[in-house]
């Protein structure tokens, strides 16, 4: 259980890492600089470092369960709201890349 959440939430870190990346590949473009007048590409940016920001969490939780740390109910409590919060980041920043990605022009 413990390798698994651990390598769900770093492979989950590294596909918002590769979001980052597209977000910076289409730095110059109108959509993105409209984003930027309006603040709905510092938002964007904030929400995708607090997905990260959880999916690192919850790996890091992974690993001390894998090096043997015994789970107390609270740390499992504490696991599962991070997975909730993750969860429900990730449906918000997969929105807000639908809505990027579908509005790109030159």
């Amino acid at each position: 259980f413990a390798g698994t959440v651990a390598s769900i939430a770093a492979t989950m870190l590294g596909f918002m890492l590769a979001a980052l990346a597209v977000i910076a590949s289409i730095n110059n473009t109108h959509l993105v600089a409209m984003m930027r007048k309006t603040g709905h590409y510092r938002d964007l940016l904030k929400t995708l470092f607090l997905g990260c920001m959880l999916f690192l969490w919850i790996a890091v939780a992974g690993l001390t369960l894998v090096f043997g740390v015994k789970p107390s109910s609270w740390f499992l409590s504490m696991l599962m709201g991070l997975h909730l919060a993750a969860l429900l980041s990730l449906i918000d920043i997969g929105r807000k890349f639908w809505l990027v990605l579908t509005n790109i022009r030159d």
